[in-house]
């Protein structure tokens, strides 16, 4: 357009979306860069806001995490003056992620803290469609930071929510990291039946991130059982997608996977040219899990060999690196954080229990002081009656006691006693 308006502010985020919810992320880019400073120039903040929230999560994909940080601390900024809910609760969760793929787990968990609070205060029922999302992003959280069995307690909360916003593409990633539980609980069975449904809700979203993170766990599947050849092809598939979409952090995660497999299967040479590609790429994103992995297939590498210097020198980075993903410090702030989490919610719960009960204790009192002041008007209209009925006869009785003394004139004194007694009933 010449003169371009808000309207093609919309149709560019339209085109982004599209996009970004098939994993391209570049294309996402693309157009979010044009979509921006249109916004900002139109001073759109609601527009300028969520493009910036859609790049933030784009370059979170693409593990560009310092621009992630930045676009989405910008979406932060116009919280106060847009007041958008549902885009502060999706920011929340943005960079709970963010902050997970660097292995930061505390404040992974205390952004979605924020998010589940700000869910359970609000009174719309568009909010809270995002708990499953972020219950899922709690769980998530929890089993990489090496608490599954907690992790899966929020899984399950959020596969028993149904019927919401983007839900097939939020059940995919709850149901493999329900998978990877039972999985390395050693029930294939209820594994598989996790995985199935992630592959069947792949087929639907469409999404090419979606398809390689399947990919991955379908390999990690086949190696469970023994079934070396086809996890390698699944894990190359996984590893073919996540590099032509360049998502590194899944990358390093499948490298490490193939370099698994081809230590299984004795290929050596290719073990460790895929354990060290792993290893760079986990060490430049800080997904330390995949270092001390790689470090671990390494020294078992050198060891093979006999050499035992190089197998020593791997088994102490292994070592360093798993306390390093995994610390009892990260462990207790965790906890305490959830821990939090649960008390405040039950004293929510307390609360809200002790006010209907008021409420009721209220509407009895209420009821008790309608009976009583229907009781105390009755009987006032009952006295009211008696006093009038009372008032009327005496005036009965002072008429018929005129006539009296009408007739009865005869004894001076007498009358003067009667219309004295006449004061005295009158008075």
């Amino acid at each position: 357009k010449a003169n371009p308006d808000s309207n093609s502010v919309v149709a560019l985020e339209h085109v982004q979306r599209f996009y970004f919810n098939r994993g391209l992320y570049d294309s996402t880019l693309k157009y979010s860069k044009l979509a921006l400073p249109l916004a900002k120039k139109l001073n759109l903040k609601k527009k300028v806001a969520k493009v910036s929230y859609i790049m933030g999560l784009s370059f979170t994909n693409q593990a560009q995490y310092d621009s992630a940080e930045f676009y989405l601390n910008e979406t932060l900024k116009f919280f106060l003056e847009i007041n958008d809910p549902i885009l502060t609760v999706n920011t929340y969760n943005a960079l709970a992620k963010l902050y997970s793929f660097q292995s930061d787990y505390s404040t992974a968990m205390e952004y979605l803290m924020k998010a589940v609070d700000l869910i359970d205060q609000s009174s719309s029922s568009k909010v809270k469609e995002f708990l499953p999302m972020t219950y899922g992003n709690i769980g998530n959280t929890l089993i990489e930071e090496g608490q599954p069995e907690k992790g899966n307690e929020y899984l399950q909360k959020a596969l028993a929510i149904r019927g919401y916003v983007d839900e097939d593409r939020f059940r995919l990633f709850i149901n493999l990291d329900v998978f990877g539980v039972y999985l390395k609980q050693g029930n294939t069975a209820e594994a598989k039946k996790h995985l199935d449904s992630a592959i069947a809700l792949s087929y639907e979203i469409q999404n090419i991130v979606a398809t390689s993170i399947v990919a991955n766990n379908e390999g990690s599947y086949y190696q469970s059982v023994n079934d070396p050849k086809r996890a390698l092809l699944a894990y190359m598939k996984a590893y073919q997608l996540s590099d032509s979409t360049r998502n590194e952090y899944l990358k390093a995660e499948v490298g490490d996977n193939i370099s698994n497999i081809y230590f299984q299967l004795k290929n050596y040479a290719e073990a460790e040219r895929f354990a060290k590609e792993a290893m760079i790429i986990g060490k430049k994103l800080k997904h330390y899990k995949v270092v001390a992995s790689t470090c671990e297939t390494l020294k078992n590498i050198f060891a093979t060999k006999g050499d035992f210097k190089n197998a020593f020198d791997y088994a102490e980075l292994s070592m360093v690196y798993a306390d390093s993903a995994t610390n009892a410090e990260t462990q207790k702030t965790i906890l305490s954080l959830e821990s939090k989490y649960q008390h405040q919610k039950k004293e929510k719960e307390i609360i809200a229990l002790t006010s209907i009960n008021t409420q009721k204790e209220l509407a009895v009192v209420k009821r008790n002081r309608i009976l009583l002041g229907g009781g105390i008007i009755s009987g006032a209209a009952l006295l009211i009656l008696g006093l009038l009925y009372k008032n009327s006869r005496q005036r009965q009785l002072l008429a018929e006691r005129e006539q009296s003394l009408q007739r009865e004139q005869i004894k001076f004194l007498e009358g003067q006693q009667q219309v004295a007694s006449l004061q005295g009933v009158v008075k």
